[in-house]
């Protein structure tokens, strides 16, 4: 889910390299990620990343929309990427179709 390391952090991370969009242009960084044992600890994890942090509230209130899910934590800063929400909706959208 692409959550970056941050203070609050307990777990592993691993450092590795990103595309950031600051000031609308793409820019290369070195961050560091939250890093998982397993598929499910990432699903867990983000599940309470944005249920247990108020900036995600308004998204809380779609959990049964994934389209108005993912664009609320967009909206609410959850990635740089001006295109995050359509990019993760259009995956959504095509493995529905499989």
């Amino acid at each position: 889910f692409g959550i970056k390391d941050n203070k609050s952090w307990k777990g592993d991370s691993v450092k590795i390299g990103t595309l950031e969009v600051e000031s609308g242009e793409f820019v290369q960084r070195q961050e560091k990620f939250r890093s998982y044992s397993s598929f499910e600890s990432s699903f867990n994890d983000f599940v309470d990343f944005v249920s247990n942090n108020p900036r995600y509230d308004k998204a809380m209130n779609f959990v049964n929309d994934a389209e108005k899910f993912i664009q609320s934590i967009q909206e609410a800063g959850y990635a740089t990427d001006p295109n995050y929400a359509k990019k993760i909706i259009n995956i959504f959208n095509r493995n529905l179709d499989d």
